[in-house]
């Protein structure tokens, strides 16, 4: 996707992130647009010419907004996520407590997200694209969760990592159902 050609210049707000924030970043992807908005005003005099059926089909400022949305989101989950790990929490065994009521957790809301999504209109699908994707995205760490079986299987710690495993997917498939069914008896 060429999105330079639609007024935004993705090396341009690569850059921005590499020296600033996100938020001076995505101050300049608008301030880029307007301007070449403006250029394209001065040059058809009209901001947002006719475009055929074909080059209409493709929003580029909804892609762009979707992606600012689940970006958002990701960045949202991952610092929950990074702030949870960090709770002081004294664990008695070698178990990855932190990482497993994370999933759990995350496996919870996400049900909850989907069955909202699905059960009514009530709730804008940018919404629900920023809560599930976005913030259970990031919040969740499946790759942390594979990391750390493999590390208790290296340990020889096999029994232990079977239950971790075992227990992350099956409580983890059943939080989904819980968040589901707690959103059936909020309708």
């Amino acid at each position: 996707m060429n999105l330079y050609q639609h007024g935004i210049d993705l090396t341009m707000v690569s850059q921005w992130l590499g020296r600033a924030n996100l938020s001076t970043a995505l101050i300049y992807v608008h301030v880029d647009t307007e301007m070449k908005r403006k250029a394209m005003e001065e040059a058809t005099g009209d901001p947002f010419p006719k475009v055929s059926a074909e080059e209409s089909s493709y929003d580029v400022n909804d892609d762009a907004y979707k992606e600012i949305v689940v970006g958002t989101g990701g960045f949202i989950g991952a610092v929950c996520r990074y702030l949870i790990g960090m709770i002081p929490i004294k664990e008695v065994c070698i178990f990855p407590i932190k990482t497993f009521i994370i999933n759990i957790t995350g496996c919870f809301l996400i049900g909850i997200v989907s069955a909202l999504g699905m059960k009514t209109d009530l709730f804008n699908p940018k919404l629900i694209l920023f809560l599930k994707v976005g913030i259970c995205g990031g919040f969740t760490t499946y790759s942390s969760f594979a990391l750390e079986t493999t590390d208790l299987m290296k340990d020889g710690k096999t029994y232990l990592a079977a239950v971790y495993a075992a227990l992350s997917i099956v409580l983890g498939v059943l939080a989904v159902f819980a968040g589901q069914g707690v959103n059936g008896k909020l309708q």
